[in-house]
């Protein structure tokens, strides 16, 4: 498959993020998937957001926030960082060639 700037932007972005969930991109080069879901997830807004959530705009800025009416609470942070957070390090755990990953 051939490469587009695009594409080549999207990976740097996964490769930071893999690293913002506390993975290495080289060790966990099988997870890879999962943070570009994450990535994904986050930047599509409002049309994944589980359960209670919803998404709001700052009114000077415009800036997006996400806030949960069950729970009273509101974050910057799109709902799903955490639990893909979760999910990478669940995951680690089942991975043979890590050793140590959940220790």
């Amino acid at each position: 498959q051939k490469r587009t700037p695009t594409n080549k932007a999207a990976e740097r972005k996964a490769l930071q993020w893999m690293a913002m969930f506390g993975g290495d991109a080289d060790e966990d080069h099988d997870l890879l998937w999962l943070v570009r879901e994450a990535h994904r997830a986050s930047t599509n807004n409002a049309t994944v957001l589980p359960g209670d959530w919803a998404m709001h705009r700052e009114a000077g800025s415009q800036r997006p926030y996400f806030y949960n009416a069950a729970l009273e609470y509101s974050t910057w942070e799109h709902p799903l960082v955490l639990y893909f957070m979760f999910l990478l390090t669940e995951l680690r755990c089942e991975l043979p060639y890590i050793d140590g990953a959940c220790e």
